[in-house]
């Protein structure tokens, strides 16, 4: 199936009236952007999974998808404190054409009066038309750059490992992740790279792939760099039939530490 036939690809609209940009390449890796008119403006970058199939009555288009909240192409007379959250959306597109979407918020820093923490709500987003051409220049590797989330991780209780490294100054970070039964996926997504000295001590983290059970996955959360450890959500994206919607998104946390 080529890209241009997935439902999923294509520009994107919720109640918010924020826009969504997504291209879907035929094994179900999404690109795109965000342009959003909640809080602070701007056009953001988005990358996540999906399973590659379109939606069926019984059983929707599984996805998840990590965005970055730095601004693309902003001046550094533009900084705010969300420029260091990220989100993951986890949820499925239904076969009546609508996108519904939890949003997991990372707030790392304070910004107009919202307190350091995790977000929730849930989004629905209409399919407007074709998706618009987008810059993927976030995505270029260049070097490794020096980062405290580099290196090895495990959770002591699942033992799922991660192997991460920043690759380029926006703070793209590839990786891979190595489930508990022992397979592993390449893991890709965002971290914070902009200076956090006397504003956090959380850098925060979305990451994105597939799960050894060819569900979407993402990791969202943040480093915490004064006791070392990930702080973690982990969400598994379920393709549903509308009535079983509630079941589309499930979390469960993890902590890491390095290996």
């Amino acid at each position: 199936m080529s890209e241009s036939q997935y439902q999923l690809a294509g520009r994107w609209e919720n109640s918010y009236h924020s826009v969504m940009d997504l291209n879907v390449d035929p094994l179900g890796v999404i690109t795109g952007s965000y342009f959003s008119t909640t809080g602070a403006s701007g056009t953001y970058p988005v990358f996540g999974r999906c399973v590659p199939q379109e939606p069926t009555q019984d059983k929707g288009q599984a996805l998840v998808l990590s965005i970055d909240w730095q601004a693309l192409n902003a001046k550094p007379s533009d900084y705010n404190g969300t420029w260091h959250w990220v989100s993951t959306y986890c949820g499925q597109l239904n076969d009546q054409g609508e996108l519904s979407l939890i949003n997991s918020l990372v707030a790392t820093v304070d910004y107009d009066n919202m307190a350091v923490g995790d977000y929730v709500d849930k989004l629905g987003f209409i399919r407007t038309g074709a998706a618009q051409p987008c810059s993927l220049d976030w995505q270029i590797p260049q070097k490794v750059i020096d980062n405290p989330i580099n290196g090895s991780w495990r959770e002591l209780g699942s033992g799922i490992q991660l192997k991460l490294k920043v690759v380029n100054s926006y703070g793209w970070v590839s990786g891979v992740i190595v489930f508990a039964e022992g397979s592993a996926q390449p893991f890709q997504g965002f971290t914070d790279t902009l200076s956090l000295a006397g504003v956090s001590y959380r850098q925060s983290l979305s990451l994105a792939t597939m799960n050894p059970d060819g569900k979407p996955f993402s990791l969202s959360g943040y480093l915490d760099l004064q006791q070392a450890q990930l702080i973690l959500t982990a969400w598994q994206a379920n393709g549903t039939s509308i009535g079983n919607a509630y079941l589309q998104a499930n979390a469960a946390s993890l902590r890491l530490t390095t290996a």
